[in-house]
């Protein structure tokens, strides 16, 4: 058996989206690597993975115990079960263990004691990052968040004590762990990645139809996403004279819809389109894709709108690797001017906004999805071999 197998585990399924989509292109990069010993998930389409080395443990609770459930207490629920079922897993040949953040403290702990090596992936901001950052989303409109459950805040701070190196998507998230205190040399940053460009529609550069400016919003349309503000640059504009539309593909959370409801701004200018599962068709038509989100790890969304040509503004805090005045324009979260002054400036610059897109569009290029599992693959062959972060992320930063 090879000296860098590993048990890779995550509470989720790998053929849906979100974590469970990255994770599906982890495990094969470990797979076509010869590094994957066994896989621990929720669910995975038969073929993807040779079954012998799937285990599945799909989370079932009886329909009358889920409905009185919020979001967060079904999610610790069902981590808390992976978790305990899992660590019967740990006690294996496999020298490596790699787990998901919220959903493995225990079984860390027990590789770790088994002398194995041990790795987290986190998604997202460093969790005491993301509680403040989901509460200012809240609270510059007037709304009071429910906070992160202090038993998954305290889930997550163990994790981070016990594991050997921790995988994030991005340097946003890295500086969020620096930020609160987190002093081990242990961060390696593997952003994601995107199907490859010639499965996207190939956008007519410097060429646009009259009518309307086409602006769109990709994502859950929720408070953390900065709808509000975005919608209130929709206003701004709308009050200065621009002709625009802005769609909407995503599903209105419960909360947002309420603020929205009520908020002031032009509605027959704002389209909610409500979930599209393939925005590819909208993004290569979109003049210009804008993302304002308060916290993200790395957002896909935004490799998928660079990979689409769109000219794009969002925030330093998407975790995007387009880089502001590049192949972006960054602007602060909550700042509904700053958006505004964005659009009006790709509106009156067409040369901006192609330029902007080729060259996103040529930056996001090399991000592929087999690139994200090679270098995760990469990261355990390293740290089984017992290099130093430093080390292994500048072996990670050369595979570009």
């Amino acid at each position: 058996m090879s000296q860098a197998t590993c048990l890779y585990s995550i509470a989720a399924h790998l053929n849906g989206g979100g974590i469970g989509r990255i994770a599906k292109y982890a495990a094969l990069g470990l797979f076509r690597a010869g590094l994957l010993g066994e896989l621990a998930c929720q669910g995975v389409q038969r073929g993807i993975l040779p079954d012998e080395l799937v285990q599945r443990r799909p989370f079932r609770l009886p329909r009358r115990l889920v409905r009185p459930l919020s979001d967060q207490s079904y999610y610790y629920l069902k981590n808390l079960d992976f978790d305990r079922w899992q660590r019967r897993m740990v006690d294996n040949d496999h020298p490596l263990y790699h787990g998901w953040t919220a959903q493995a403290p225990r079984s860390l702990e027990l590789a770790q004691r088994a002398g194995k090596r041990t790795i987290l992936t986190r998604g997202s901001t460093h969790i005491l990052s993301q509680a403040r950052l989901i509460a200012e989303a809240g609270l510059e409109v007037g709304v009071k968040r429910e906070p992160i459950m202090p038993a998954v805040v305290a889930r997550c701070l163990d994790e981070y004590r016990i594991a050997d190196l921790i995988v994030v998507p991005s340097e946003f998230v890295k500086r969020s762990f620096e930020e609160n205190g987190h002093s081990r040399d242990n961060l390696i940053v593997v952003p994601f990645g995107v199907d490859p460009l010639v499965d996207w529609p190939h956008p007519e550069f410097n060429v646009r139809p009259s009518g309307p400016y086409r602006l769109l919003f990709v994502g859950q349309v929720s408070l953390r996403k900065g709808v509000v503000p975005l919608l209130k640059a929709i206003k701004i504009l709308h009050q200065r004279g621009s002709d625009l539309i802005l769609n909407m593909a995503g599903v209105v959370d419960a909360q947002a819809r309420q603020i929205i409801d009520r908020l002031d701004f032009p509605r027959d200018k704002v389209v909610f389109l409500d979930f599209v599962p393939h925005p590819a068709g909208y993004m290569s038509v979109a003049d210009a894709f804008v993302f304002p989100t308060y916290e993200e790890g790395s957002a896909l969304v935004t490799y998928e709108a660079m990979a689409a040509g769109a000219p794009m503004i969002t925030t330093a805090n998407a975790g995007s690797i387009a880089r502001h005045e590049q192949e972006a324009l960054l602007v602060p979260p909550g700042d509904a001017q700053a958006i505004a002054d964005a659009v009006q400036r790709l509106m009156d610059d067409p040369q901006l906004a192609t330029q902007l897109g080729q060259a996103a569009r040529a930056r996001v290029a090399p991000y592929s999805w087999d690139l994200y599992g090679a270098r995760i693959a990469l990261v355990h062959r390293l740290a089984a071999q017992g290099l130093d972060r430093a080390e292994i992320q500048r072996q990670i930063d050369d595979m570009v």
